[in-house]
């Protein structure tokens, strides 16, 4: 034998290349090791995007939702400034008749009192025939307001749902959102405010209107903006008559007692037929306990129909009052998507399992580790004003300024037995509530949900 080539049992050249082979399926198992949680981020991270995708897309339509109730309301403001113009110039022209006929006596105000009262006649019929074309436009508007309130949130969810199935279809299987404007017959955070609130804000929106040459002049802006208050107090005071069944003080001078008693007389046939016509299911407290025979005895027996704000036309809407402040959850919308494995994971696990020479046992994420969870929500946007929710809550329906934003998560107190016992009682109590007082189901479980209100079951 060759002394250059050792025996077999001597010879050690190329043991490093046994150690070798151990060391490099242990780097195989480190890289895709590494690898594997890069893919874990990304999916992650993918996962996370399509859940504030979806909670923002539903704020987004609730805050569409909240301006569009918004602009209902400027819309019926607009319709009933309509009628306030004509009511204001009934005012003066009653103003000028009361002044200028008794003045005729001694031949000096018939030039005045004749023309005034003929126009007079003339506003009036007009104030008569645009009151019942605005009306039923501005119920109209009411009815869609309130359809708003309660549709609205559904085509909200309906859009999530779209954004984490088609938009997100690369990552996610599925998702949703959830809110309290869910909860059946609760919708959107807004409710009927007073009558006499629109009525106010048409005086205003008519002052504005008038004012709004001045305006161009930027000092004269606080000057406006204070005659446009008082005007809008003013109307608001007297909305039984600028917006409601109080008589024009010019049919009582120019017409006589008579032609309004003939009026009223009218007016209760058409209710009547007005009621006849609807179906009896969307009957409302007034309508069922109206008596066309009573109506017309209630006509006969007074010179003047009775005051308040017409039945005809519908409120606008405010924000809820149980509101104390703009952050409210009653704003917030949650949402979680969930996803499928990673399939990305399959080749990991195979590289892992060569790495450790198919010993090992790799486990699949957790269901949770496939779910994401995101909240946004809804608010009213007053950016560079420095003001306190009370004080600017009650515009927040008037001006179009709702907005949506990502926020942190913030769950509700109800994680432990006795919040869960608690959340028990207000389903039980709401249910109660809602079939014996008519009142809407969930209120008690939206406080015990977002401000840990404790239920008392026999209360």
């Amino acid at each position: 034998m060759n002394d250059n080539f050792p025996s077999l049992r001597q010879d050690t050249r190329g043991a490093i290349l046994l150690v070798g082979i151990f060391f490099a399926t242990f780097l195989l198992g480190m890289v895709w090791f590494i690898v594997g949680i890069g893919d874990a981020i990304v999916y992650r991270e993918r996962l996370l995007d399509a859940a504030d995708a979806t909670a923002f897309a539903g704020a987004v339509y609730h805050a569409r939702g909240m301006n569009l109730v918004a602009l209902i309301n400027l819309l019926m403001a607009a319709f009933m400034s309509i009628i306030i113009a004509l009511k204001v110039l009934q005012i003066i022209l009653a103003a000028i008749i009361s002044i200028s006929c008794p003045l005729c006596i001694i031949l000096v105000g018939c030039a005045i009192c004749v023309p005034a009262s003929n126009f007079e006649t003339t506003v009036s019929d007009l104030a008569v025939s645009v009151t019942r074309v605005v009306d039923p436009i501005v119920k109209g508007l009411g009815y869609a307001s309130t359809g708003l309130k309660h549709g609205m949130p559904y085509i909200a969810e309906a859009k999530s749902v779209y954004v984490a199935m088609v938009k997100y279809k690369d990552i996610t299987s599925g998702g949703f959102t959830v809110s309290i404007s869910m909860i059946p017959g609760f919708g959107l955070p807004v409710e009927n405010d007073d009558p006499s609130v629109l009525c106010g804000q048409a005086g205003r929106f008519l002052a504005d209107l008038i004012l709004a040459p001045l305006n161009l002049l930027s000092f004269l802006k606080p000057i406006t903006n204070f005659f446009s208050s008082i005007f809008q107090s003013i109307i608001a005071a007297g909305s039984g008559f600028f917006c409601g069944t109080i008589p024009d003080p010019g049919k009582v001078i120019a017409q006589g007692s008579q032609s309004l008693i003939d009026q009223m007389i009218n007016e209760c046939g058409d209710r009547r037929d007005a009621i006849a016509a609807k179906p009896k299911r969307s009957h409302t407290a007034h309508d069922k306990n109206f008596n066309h025979d009573d109506c017309i005895n209630q006509a006969k027996g007074s010179n003047l129909p009775s005051s308040g704000v017409s039945e005809n036309r519908g409120p606008s809407k405010r924000v809820l009052s149980k509101i104390k402040d703009g952050g409210s959850a009653y704003f917030a919308i949650l949402a979680v998507t969930w996803a499928p494995p990673l399939v990305q994971q399959n080749t990991v696990k195979k590289a892992l399992k060569i790495a450790a020479w198919n010993r090992a046992t790799i486990d699949a994420p957790s269901a949770m580790g496939r779910m994401q969870f995101s909240q946004a929500d809804f608010y009213y946007d007053i950016t560079g004003h420095n003001r306190t929710w009370s004080s600017y809550k009650a515009e927040v329906m008037w001006n179009m300024r709702w907005r949506a934003r990502l926020r942190r998560i913030h769950l509700p107190p109800f994680s432990s037995v006795d919040g869960l016992s608690n959340l028990l009682k207000a389903a039980l109590t709401s249910l109660y509530l809602m079939y014996y007082n008519d009142s809407n189901f969930g209120d008690e479980i939206v406080n015990v949900l977002f401000y840990n209100k404790k239920m008392d079951i026999y209360h």
